[in-house]
């Protein structure tokens, strides 16, 4: 962790002396050659300090896009995720149609017996129908039998 300090300068005043080596030698109090040593462990803290920051900033700039592993570069490329997949447009569903003309009038063992305009028959599945066609299925919905035929539905009145 880094911890950075800073130190704002004291306000210039009309007294303010600059401190040189020259004028180091001729400083004879004490109080000034302690506080000139503190200034000069401050400064050399501050660059250390500004030292190690621009090194972490230079550090985290080079290492901004991690590192990747062949296998990663591999998997990267053939991954099917990464690629657009295509869209299938919903195919809207389509309600059975009933036959016009044609009703269930009983059903009894997998056999049913159905009026139509050219008369009365009995089918099972897989009987055609003259008219209607074959029969896929016979099946009680709800309340109500339904003869499945590969043109339409033949249903109780």
């Amino acid at each position: 962790m880094l911890t950075t300090w800073t130190r704002t300068p004291p306000p210039p005043t009309s007294a303010a002396k600059v401190i040189t080596p020259q004028s180091e030698e001729k400083a004879t109090s004490p109080a000034l050659s302690s506080q000139l040593e503190e200034v000069t462990r401050e400064v050399a803290a501050m660059r250390n300090n500004v030292q190690q920051f621009a090194a972490e900033q230079e550090r985290l700039n080079r290492n901004t896009e991690p590192a990747r592993s062949e296998l990663q570069t591999k998997e990267a490329r053939l991954n099917p995720a990464t690629q657009p997949q295509p869209r299938l447009a919903p195919v809207p569903e389509t309600p059975p149609t009933t036959i016009p003309g044609w009703i269930v009038r009983e059903v009894a063992n997998g056999t049913a017996v159905v009026q139509g305009p050219n008369g009365t028959w009995r089918v099972a599945r897989g009987d055609v129908l003259p008219g209607a066609g074959r029969v896929d299925s016979i099946v009680r919905w709800g309340n109500r039998w339904i003869v499945a035929t590969n043109r339409g539905l033949i249903s109780t009145p």
